[in-house]
């Protein structure tokens, strides 16, 4: 399989990556509320030397904590009928740790910001963080492929350990590890500092849970300008908005659901969930470039039997988000793209319903 890198010189994954790429703009809003923060704060934090030292942190807590993951995560899964094999959770922690090592390397080294405006200009020096729309020519896109490069060995290893792994609930146990070692971490950094590295973090966990790397191969048999890839290009930027409508909707459906976790309106079940709707967009780019649905069948099908039920998510609720993020992704499709996409979704969700069915 091509790496990443070598795969942006085809036209169709180029378009695709430079899409996927405008979800990794940093998150503004809570450094906003602080009022006083202008950019020349952000763009101090993103200096070299604060770079480093922010990294030398994030080691610090990598190393007081890097056994925490695994076990907060063999602690959420215990309660499952079928039996955690502690070593293989142990294993994937391994691997987790390397990812995370890397993304401090490579942040210490250099930030994947492009800024296009003097740090001289006047303008610039009375910015506020709460005008967003003043720093989106700051703060540019992270390059993609290069971040892609740089982490694709480590990134491969972990993706290994998965797909061998005995458990099919491998790909929950990383996630989940990602989540709970991103929240040790980031209770030693600052605001600031949170802000530039948390895309790089939800980078490297999205890369393990949604295949990217198999949507980048499949695109490269279509041509840009295809229906396909140009329905995919328009709703990748929309990713986010199309997973944050259907959370909301469920919410109004289901105020007082409960998992294993905790509610609806947790927040560290919104972002747990919001990953895993973007999870189902993409697998369902994957069967439209692919032509089939063998990858949701093999892969996404046989994880969410074991993980959902793991920590009490009921199928109901499943099937519920999946129609409610059919209808978000019709309504912003055109007649055209939607003929493409039909028979794909009606699939999926007659998959998921049968599977059900059988579970009962």
């Amino acid at each position: 399989m091509l790496p990443v890198s070598r795969m942006s010189a085809f036209d169709s994954t180029n378009q695709l990556m430079r899409a996927w790429s405008s979800q990794y703009l940093p998150d503004f809003s809570q450094v906003a509320k602080q009022g006083n923060v202008k950019v020349l704060d952000l763009l101090e934090a993103a200096s070299p030397e604060e770079r480093v030292k922010t990294s030398h942190k994030i080691l610090r807590h990598l190393r007081m904590n890097c056994n925490l993951g695994s076990i907060r995560t063999m602690d959420l899964f215990a309660s499952s009928p079928h039996v955690v094999n502690l070593a293989e959770v142990r294993q994937i922690g391994s691997y987790v740790k390397q990812v995370y090592l890397k993304l401090v390397d490579v942040y210490q080294r250099k930030l994947f910001w492009r800024f296009s405006c003097s740090l001289s200009d006047p303008a610039i020096a009375k910015t506020s963080v709460s005008d967003i729309s003043a720093l989106n020519p700051i703060f540019g896109l992270p390059a993609f492929a290069d971040l892609s490069s740089e982490i694709e060995f480590v990134l491969s290893e972990l993706r290994d350990q998965l797909l061998n792994a005995q458990d099919p609930r491998a790909i929950g146990f990383a996630t989940t590890q990602f989540h709970f070692t991103t929240k040790a971490v980031f209770e030693g950094i600052s605001d600031m500092e949170k802000l530039l590295i948390e895309p790089y973090f939800r980078f490297a966990e999205e890369q393990v849970c949604i295949p990217w790397h198999q949507i980048c191969t499949a695109a490269i048999n279509h041509a840009p300008d295809s229906t396909k890839v140009s329905m995919i290009r328009e709703l990748l930027p929309q990713s986010e908005q199309i997973a944050t409508a259907v959370y909301s909707k469920a919410i109004s459906l289901y105020p007082t659901y409960q998992s294993r976790r905790g509610g609806l309106q947790n927040p560290e079940i919104e972002a747990s969930t919001l990953r895993d709707i973007k999870m189902f967009q993409a697998y369902l780019w994957l069967s439209l470039l692919e032509g089939n649905l063998e990858t949701i069948q093999q892969r996404l099908l046989p994880a969410c039997l074991m993980v959902f039920p793991s920590v009490q998510v009921s199928w109901e609720l499943v099937d519920q988000m999946l129609r409610l993020l059919i209808e978000e992704i019709q309504a912003r499709s055109t007649q055209e793209q939607w003929a493409e996409l039909s028979p794909f979704t009606r699939s999926l969700q007659e998959i998921f319903e049968l599977s059900n069915l059988t579970r009962s």
